[in-house]
């Protein structure tokens, strides 16, 4: 069995991220408030592992895909076009969870 340690900086980062969970196929990530979604996918899109997106109805979306990318973006752009409201994201990768809190805190 291979253990995997995520070290994390202890920063506060709660005016974006609203939660974080260790889940058993990865970590779970609710965002709020994402400013620049351009560079939220450019950072995806470095990630080495799968990251989802997990609708409101439960459904997940590999963020990999342009294509799942642009649904994603068509729905949640429907009312703003400069901000994500919120976002649920699972990294299944501790280095891209890593980079996607990175993000967060640069932001």
């Amino acid at each position: 069995m291979i253990h995997r340690t995520l070290k994390l900086t202890t920063v506060d980062i709660f005016a974006t991220a609203a939660s974080f969970n260790i889940l058993p196929g990865g970590f779970s990530m609710k965002i709020t408030n994402v400013k620049d979604p351009e560079a939220l996918f450019a950072v995806i899109d470095s990630c080495e592992g799968t990251v989802e997106l997990v609708t409101g109805e439960g459904d997940r979306l590999n963020l990999k895909s342009k294509l799942c990318q642009l649904v994603s973006l068509a729905s949640i752009f429907s009312l703003d076009l400069t901000t994500i409201p919120e976002i649920e994201l699972i990294a299944h990768e501790p280095e891209d969870a890593k980079k996607l809190l990175d993000f967060l805190v640069s932001q």
